[in-house]
């Protein structure tokens, strides 16, 4: 089933069990392709599932991620990703939304985690961050949650600077990320509190991205920070795409086995995901053969495709 909106919706819920019947409401009435909430305060999540939507979790004592998929997109979960650290947690899903594909990272960091904790936590992402890119260079990387930063020149409605907000900042610079989310997202129940912008949506693809901030389910005092763009779905017209054919006959040989003798292989198998592995290890390979091997482009005529395909 091909969809023509991906609609990506996130919040800080303070608590599933007692929020559930407004989240229920919410999907029912927006139907998102993704919701995704944290602090969910509770030990199964499971028994908070909706009609219509997978449910990924991880439980954590006063803490905790839920993450909503409704049952038409098609994802996987990246376990190696995932991190349950009560101080910072992020869950990572591979999703296809019409022809594009795209890894969301949803996190929650403590508001009261330390500042050499926060620098662990960054250094960590990163790790994972450059083994996905590396395995998949063409997919977008989307990071969204409740980044829990105060720095006033990045994000306009922050309580002042801090050196946790300052080095995420670099972090998101350093892996071309831009934040999307321009008001503040947590709202104070007292007068002697400011407005704050808490939960962000950083993406490798900010051109695409219409960024809403709704009000806040139930007793929650987050807002609801949605993201959406239009998906480009498959064509029947579309013509098939050129193949590769190699000229193996003028191919640099010493050459390729250097390149591919000299790559650290162990990075193939840090992961327990055996997709990444596999991908890493195809990436090397083309990259060494279109380094080192001609090739040219061949059209393929529509009969012969689909001929092919059947």
């Amino acid at each position: 089933m091909s969809i023509n909106e991906f609609t990506l919706h996130f919040t800080n819920i303070q608590g599933l069990s007692s929020n559930y019947n407004y989240v229920e409401l919410h999907l029912n009435q927006h139907n998102p392709a993704i919701f995704a909430c944290n602090e969910t305060q509770v030990s199964d999540v499971d028994a908070f599932s909706i009609n219509g939507y997978s449910l990924v979790s991880m439980s954590i004592l006063k803490k905790g991620l839920a993450i909503y998929i409704r049952s038409d997109i098609a994802y996987s979960t990246i376990p190696s990703f995932h991190n349950s650290n009560p101080m910072f947690q992020y869950m990572c899903l591979k999703i296809c939304a019409g022809t594009q594909q795209l890894f969301l990272i949803f996190v929650y960091i403590s508001p009261s985690i330390s500042y050499q904790d926060h620098v662990v936590c960054l250094e960590d992402l990163s790790e994972r961050m450059n083994s996905l890119i590396v395995a998949f260079p063409k997919s977008e990387i989307i990071l969204a949650g409740d980044f829990n930063a105060h720095n006033m020149s990045w994000l306009k409605f922050s309580s002042g600077d801090t050196e946790k907000g300052l080095e995420l900042e670099f972090f998101a610079s350093n892996f071309n990320l831009t934040q999307l989310v321009s008001e503040p997202t947590r709202i104070p129940h007292a007068d002697n509190q400011n407005r704050n912008l808490l939960d962000l949506f950083l993406t490798t693809c900010p051109e695409k991205y219409n960024v809403v901030v709704l009000a806040p389910l139930g007793s929650s005092d987050h807002c609801v920070v949605t993201a959406s763009f239009q998906c480009s779905n498959p064509s029947v017209d579309t013509p098939p795409p050129k193949r590769t054919i190699w000229q193996y006959k003028n191919a640099k040989w010493d050459e390729l086995n250097h390149f591919l003798k000299s790559f650290d292989w162990s990075i193939c198998f840090r992961h327990k995901n055996v997709d990444t592995a596999a991908n890493i290890i195809t990436n090397t390979i083309l990259l060494g053969m279109k380094l080192f091997i001609p090739s040219s482009k061949k059209k393929v005529s529509k009969k012969k495709e689909y001929q092919r395909l059947v």
